[in-house]
C-alpha cells in the first residue's frame, strides 16, 4: 500500500515547480536526487525515470521527450514554456554540447534563436499545446486560428509523410 510520493519523487516534483523555465535529462534529474553517490548505476536512472513520470502525471504541462542519440533517455520539460521546450529539444538532439552551450544557442544571436521567438517553429508548437489544452475558447487560440495551415500543422506536430519504396521521402 503506497503512502504518497517517496523522497525520490518529492525531489524531482519541488525541482521542476522551481525551476519551470528548464529542462532535465534523466542523468541530471539522477545527480540532483542522489548528490553523494560515486558512480551513477542502472538502479538509480530506473528510480528517477519512474518517479520523474509520476510527478509528470500529476503536473500536467510536464511531460517528456526522447533523445536521438544512442541510450534514448528522456528529457523532461515543461510544455508551456518555450524556454524550456526549446532546451528540451536542444538536448534531445545535442549529446555532446554543454549546458551553456545549449543555452548560448537559444540566446539571441544564437543559431537557434528565431525557433522559439514568437512566431519560431518551438514558440508555434507551443502556442498549439496551449491551444489543445485549453480549448479553442483561449485568446491564443484565436491568434492562430487564422494562420492554420493543416500541412503545415502536421509537420509542427512531428508528422512525416510516409516512406517510398526506395526509402526517400
Amino acid at each position: 500500500m503506497s503512502k504518497g510520493p517517496g523522497r525520490v519523487e518529492r525531489a524531482i516534483e519541488a525541482l521542476f515547480r522551481s525551476k519551470p523555465n528548464d529542462a532535465f535529462a534523466t542523468w541530471e534529474l539522477c545527480w540532483r536526487v542522489y548528490p553523494n553517490i560515486g558512480r551513477l548505476e542502472r538502479k538509480h536512472k530506473v528510480a528517477v525515470t519512474r518517479a520523474a513520470k509520476s510527478v509528470c502525471a500529476r503536473l500536467p504541462n510536464w511531460q517528456s521527450m526522447r533523445t536521438w542519440y544512442r541510450g534514448r533517455e528522456l528529457v523532461f520539460f515543461n510544455h508551456t514554456s518555450v524556454k524550456s521546450y526549446g532546451l528540451a529539444r536542444r538536448k534531445s538532439d545535442s549529446r555532446y554540447l554543454s549546458d551553456e552551450q545549449i543555452c548560448a544557442s537559444l540566446r539571441r544571436g544564437g543559431d537557434h534563436h528565431d525557433y522559439i521567438v514568437e512566431g519560431g517553429t518551438w514558440w508555434r508548437q507551443v502556442q498549439l499545446y496551449i491551444r489543445d489544452r485549453d480549448g479553442a475558447t483561449s485568446e491564443g487560440a484565436m491568434a492562430l486560428r487564422g494562420k492554420e495551415d493543416p500541412a503545415q500543422e502536421r509537420t509542427l506536430r512531428g508528422w512525416k509523410p510516409p516512406l517510398g519504396p526506395s526509402g526517400e521521402w
